[in-house]
């Protein structure tokens, strides 16, 4: 997803980061101003911290993207999503989080998204969510 972007001297959020492995690959491949992940789970920042405290520019933040980013308005310069919306649930939880993607990107920020999004376990898919009006980006 980030192959033709240029993450160095940007600021980086990475949506629902995991165990942190990719935000250190992105860090120290790519130099970074500022790299954060984030994650609803205390545990798996806790995680993240515990391996990755030592990198410098990378930080690990407790938030759920479907509810509220913890981050000023147009401070982030590019915003990794991958494979977390499926998770997300109903299409009003998407939508919080295209809204909160929309308040933190900067003028001219970039959203990489990259998922498979279904809809009650259905066959819908982000592109019938879009069509039918129920998520606008």
């Amino acid at each position: 997803v980030v192959a033709n972007m240029t993450l160095t001297d940007q600021n980086v959020l990475e949506i629902n980061c995991g165990r942190g492995a990719g935000a250190a690959w992105c860090v120290h491949t790519h130099a970074s101003h500022s790299y954060i992940g984030i994650d609803p789970s205390q545990d798996v920042i806790n995680l993240c911290q515990r391996l990755y405290s030592t990198i410098p520019r990378l930080f690990f933040v407790v938030a759920d993207a479907t509810k509220h980013l913890p981050f000023e308005n147009e401070s982030i310069d590019i915003i990794l999503c991958i494979e977390a919306t499926h998770a997300f649930g109903e299409p009003v939880a998407i939508a919080q989080f295209v809204n909160g993607v929309v308040r933190v990107l900067r003028l001219n920020g970039y959203l990489l998204w990259c998922d498979f999004c279904y809809m009650n376990g259905s066959d819908t898919s982000i592109y019938d969510l879009i069509a039918n009006d129920e998520l606008i980006i």
